[in-house]
Protein backbone atom coordinates (compact mmCIF):
# COMPACT_ATOMS: atom_id res chain seq x y z
CA UNK A 1 0.00 0.00 0.00
CA UNK A 2 1.37 3.41 -0.95
CA UNK A 3 1.37 6.09 1.72
CA UNK A 4 -0.46 9.30 0.87
CA UNK A 5 1.02 12.17 2.91
CA UNK A 6 -2.22 13.86 3.92
CA UNK A 7 -5.87 13.35 3.08
CA UNK A 8 -7.33 16.76 2.39
CA UNK A 9 -10.40 15.42 0.66
CA UNK A 10 -8.40 14.64 -2.45
CA UNK A 11 -5.08 13.05 -3.24
CA UNK A 12 -2.31 15.62 -3.34
CA UNK A 13 0.18 14.56 -5.98
CA UNK A 14 -0.35 10.98 -7.07
CA UNK A 15 2.33 9.14 -5.10
CA UNK A 16 4.52 6.57 -6.78
CA UNK A 17 7.30 4.37 -5.44
CA UNK A 18 10.75 5.74 -6.15
CA UNK A 19 13.48 3.27 -7.02
CA UNK A 20 15.94 3.11 -4.06
CA UNK A 21 18.90 3.71 -6.39
CA UNK A 22 17.25 6.85 -7.73
CA UNK A 23 16.37 7.96 -4.19
CA UNK A 24 20.03 7.57 -3.15
CA UNK A 25 21.15 9.53 -6.21
CA UNK A 26 18.76 12.36 -5.30
CA UNK A 27 20.06 12.38 -1.72
CA UNK A 28 23.62 12.62 -3.05
CA UNK A 29 22.67 15.49 -5.36
CA UNK A 30 23.46 18.24 -2.88
CA UNK A 31 26.98 19.49 -3.47
CA UNK A 32 29.33 20.07 -0.55
CA UNK A 33 28.84 23.86 -0.50
CA UNK A 34 25.05 23.57 -0.47
CA UNK A 35 25.20 20.91 2.25
CA UNK A 36 27.57 23.08 4.31
CA UNK A 37 25.16 26.06 4.08
CA UNK A 38 22.30 23.79 5.08
CA UNK A 39 24.19 22.52 8.11
CA UNK A 40 25.16 26.08 9.12
CA UNK A 41 21.60 27.38 9.37
CA UNK A 42 20.28 24.11 10.82
CA UNK A 43 22.86 24.46 13.63
CA UNK A 44 21.53 27.97 14.29
CA UNK A 45 17.93 26.71 14.39
CA UNK A 46 18.99 23.87 16.72
CA UNK A 47 20.23 26.57 19.13
CA UNK A 48 17.09 28.70 18.92
CA UNK A 49 17.91 31.14 16.11
CA UNK A 50 14.66 30.53 14.22
CA UNK A 51 15.23 33.54 11.95
CA UNK A 52 17.94 31.41 10.29
CA UNK A 53 15.24 29.33 8.57
CA UNK A 54 15.24 30.57 4.95
CA UNK A 55 12.08 32.27 3.71
CA UNK A 56 11.89 29.71 0.87
CA UNK A 57 13.13 26.17 1.42
CA UNK A 58 13.81 23.14 -0.72
CA UNK A 59 12.41 19.73 0.13
CA UNK A 60 15.78 18.72 1.63
CA UNK A 61 15.91 21.87 3.75
CA UNK A 62 12.36 21.33 4.99
CA UNK A 63 13.23 17.76 5.96
CA UNK A 64 16.34 18.97 7.77
CA UNK A 65 14.20 21.34 9.86
CA UNK A 66 11.63 18.59 10.40
CA UNK A 67 14.30 16.22 11.71
CA UNK A 68 15.08 18.48 14.66
CA UNK A 69 12.04 17.08 16.49
CA UNK A 70 10.37 13.69 16.64
CA UNK A 71 7.01 14.80 15.31
CA UNK A 72 5.48 11.36 15.71
CA UNK A 73 6.57 11.17 19.35
CA UNK A 74 5.53 14.71 20.18
CA UNK A 75 2.11 14.21 18.54
CA UNK A 76 1.55 10.92 20.37
CA UNK A 77 1.90 8.67 17.34
CA UNK A 78 1.93 8.50 13.57
CA UNK A 79 -1.85 8.72 13.18
CA UNK A 80 -2.04 11.71 15.52
CA UNK A 81 0.80 13.37 13.60
CA UNK A 82 -0.99 12.89 10.29
CA UNK A 83 -4.25 14.21 11.79
CA UNK A 84 -2.41 17.40 12.81
CA UNK A 85 -0.84 17.60 9.35
CA UNK A 86 -4.18 17.00 7.65
CA UNK A 87 -5.69 19.97 9.50
CA UNK A 88 -2.78 22.28 8.61
CA UNK A 89 -2.66 21.25 4.95
CA UNK A 90 -6.45 21.28 4.68
CA UNK A 91 -6.48 24.84 6.00
CA UNK A 92 -3.88 25.90 3.44
CA UNK A 93 -5.82 24.28 0.61
CA UNK A 94 -9.17 25.76 1.69
CA UNK A 95 -8.19 29.15 3.06
CA UNK A 96 -4.68 29.82 1.72
CA UNK A 97 -3.21 29.75 5.24
CA UNK A 98 -3.28 27.79 8.46
CA UNK A 99 -3.70 28.77 12.09
CA UNK A 100 -1.55 25.87 13.32
CA UNK A 101 0.63 26.61 16.33
CA UNK A 102 4.40 26.47 15.96
CA UNK A 103 4.49 22.95 17.37
CA UNK A 104 1.60 21.74 15.22
CA UNK A 105 3.22 23.25 12.12
CA UNK A 106 6.49 21.51 13.00
CA UNK A 107 4.67 18.20 13.49
CA UNK A 108 2.95 18.70 10.11
CA UNK A 109 6.28 19.39 8.34
CA UNK A 110 7.82 16.34 10.05
CA UNK A 111 4.93 14.09 8.99
CA UNK A 112 4.98 15.39 5.42
CA UNK A 113 8.72 14.75 5.06
CA UNK A 114 8.51 11.34 6.70
CA UNK A 115 5.67 10.28 4.42
CA UNK A 116 7.81 11.07 1.38
CA UNK A 117 11.05 9.68 2.75
CA UNK A 118 9.73 6.45 4.23
CA UNK A 119 7.46 5.81 1.28
CA UNK A 120 10.16 6.63 -1.26
CA UNK A 121 7.82 9.23 -2.69
CA UNK A 122 9.25 12.17 -4.58
CA UNK A 123 7.37 15.37 -3.81
CA UNK A 124 5.23 16.66 -6.64
CA UNK A 125 5.38 20.38 -7.40
CA UNK A 126 2.08 20.84 -5.54
CA UNK A 127 3.52 18.91 -2.56
CA UNK A 128 6.65 21.07 -2.59
CA UNK A 129 4.58 24.27 -2.63
CA UNK A 130 2.47 23.09 0.31
CA UNK A 131 5.60 22.08 2.21
CA UNK A 132 7.19 25.51 1.59
CA UNK A 133 4.03 27.17 2.85
CA UNK A 134 4.02 25.00 5.98
CA UNK A 135 7.69 25.80 6.66
CA UNK A 136 7.02 29.50 6.03
CA UNK A 137 4.20 29.38 8.57
CA UNK A 138 6.46 27.49 10.99
CA UNK A 139 9.17 30.15 10.57
CA UNK A 140 6.73 32.98 11.33
CA UNK A 141 5.31 31.14 14.35
CA UNK A 142 8.73 30.27 15.77
CA UNK A 143 9.92 33.86 15.46
CA UNK A 144 6.82 35.08 17.30
CA UNK A 145 7.08 32.78 20.32
CA UNK A 146 7.10 34.12 23.85
CA UNK A 147 10.13 33.23 25.99
CA UNK A 148 8.13 30.49 27.74
CA UNK A 149 6.91 29.00 24.44
CA UNK A 150 10.42 29.12 22.98
CA UNK A 151 11.75 27.30 26.06
CA UNK A 152 9.20 24.53 25.44
CA UNK A 153 10.22 24.18 21.78
CA UNK A 154 13.92 24.19 22.74
CA UNK A 155 13.23 21.44 25.28
CA UNK A 156 11.68 19.35 22.49
CA UNK A 157 14.72 19.93 20.25
CA UNK A 158 17.16 19.05 23.07
CA UNK A 159 15.21 15.88 23.83
CA UNK A 160 15.52 14.78 20.19
CA UNK A 161 19.25 15.66 20.18
CA UNK A 162 19.72 13.50 23.28
CA UNK A 163 17.88 10.58 21.66
CA UNK A 164 19.92 10.93 18.47
CA UNK A 165 23.21 10.96 20.38
CA UNK A 166 22.32 7.62 22.04
CA UNK A 167 21.70 5.90 18.69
Amino acid sequence: MDLVPFDSGRIVGAPTRLDPVVADAIDDFLDDDCERRLMDWIAKVRHGDFAAIPAVVTFEEACAVASLIDGFGVAGGILESFAIGNRAVGDILRFGRTRASALDAWIAVHGWCQAHRRGGLPPTEEDAILLRRLVGHLRVCLNGLSAKQKAGIMSTIRREDALQSRR
